[in-house]
């Protein structure tokens, strides 16, 4: 799932087991899979220097994790879609367990081990 441009519609009814298989998790044994967006809320307190020093890497951080951010919206939006049109109208908890699916087939461990996955060691 490197490749940020396949917007190929998604098998609804792979998706609708995939969602499944999660619902039935122990998330006591497992853990939870996680999208985490960090922000530098200090940074306009560092001095001038430091400041722009922080901004540079900053911008060099966020182009490098913009396609990877860009991947995962597209693969959200593509399952919601494909659950869609065959007309299955999306609960809370259904967006919420597509969010989970995102994060597991782009960072869980079995997508990272196939090599499908978008974290870079």
């Amino acid at each position: 799932m490197n490749d940020t441009t396949d917007l190929s519609p998604l098998d609804p009814n792979a998706l609708a087991e995939a969602l499944s298989r999660l619902a039935a998790r122990n998330y006591g044994e497992e853990g939870i899979p996680m999208l985490l967006i960090l922000e530098n809320a200090a940074g306009e307190a560092l001095p001038g220097r430091r400041r722009a020093q922080k901004a540079s890497r900053h911008a060099e951080l966020e182009a490098q994790t913009e396609p990877m951010v860009q991947a995962a919206g597209q693969t959200f939006r593509g399952a919601v879609t494909s659950l869609e049109a065959v007309g299955h109208e999306l609960a809370a908890s259904e967006l919420a367990r597509i969010i989970e699916w995102v994060a597991n087939e782009r960072f869980g461990f079995e997508s990272l081990a196939a090599g499908r996955g978008d974290a870079q060691g």
